[in-house]
């Protein structure tokens, strides 16, 4: 994976929130988290939310939950920052604190999302059918063993 000179994953802090708030808008639609749901699991042993800063701004998070393997909860990128590889990195550094065991939901029509959790060794063992809202759409359920 190529180096990204100015890119630091590390640990949410309360301070990021503002600007995980301001992805999270631009990202998802009904199912967008608060403040509070990010907030609340900053200090919870069984969850990792990472930040990856860029030259000091907030360019994306992830938001795992780690027990028994792990659940990727929620992930996004900044637009400015997107095709540069961080997602990529934070869900490998995420994913590296939780075991190689994981699992995610992400919407059918989120095609290069798939292709970066196939890429990452993620594989489609199911559908969830009108998962998502605003608009209805069918989540594919991913496994990483």
């Amino acid at each position: 994976m190529k180096d990204i000179p100015g890119l630091i994953i590390r640990d949410t802090l309360p301070e990021d929130l503002a600007g995980i708030m301001e992805i999270e808008r631009s990202c998802f639609s009904s199912e967008a988290w608060s403040e509070g749901d990010f907030l609340y699991r900053l200090d919870k042993p069984e969850f990792v939310t990472l930040t990856a800063a860029f030259d000091g701004e907030v360019a994306g998070y992830i938001a795992v939950t780690g027990v028994c393997g792990a659940s990727v909860d929620s992930v996004a990128v900044s637009k400015k920052f997107r095709r540069l590889g961080i997602a990529s990195r934070l869900m490998i550094e995420a994913l590296s604190r939780c075991g190689e065991t994981a699992f995610l939901e992400v919407r059918e029509s989120n095609k290069p999302a798939i292709e970066l959790y196939k890429s990452l060794g993620f594989r489609k063992i199911g559908v969830r059918r009108g998962y998502y809202d605003s608009p209805e759409e069918d989540a594919v359920v991913m496994s990483r063993e």
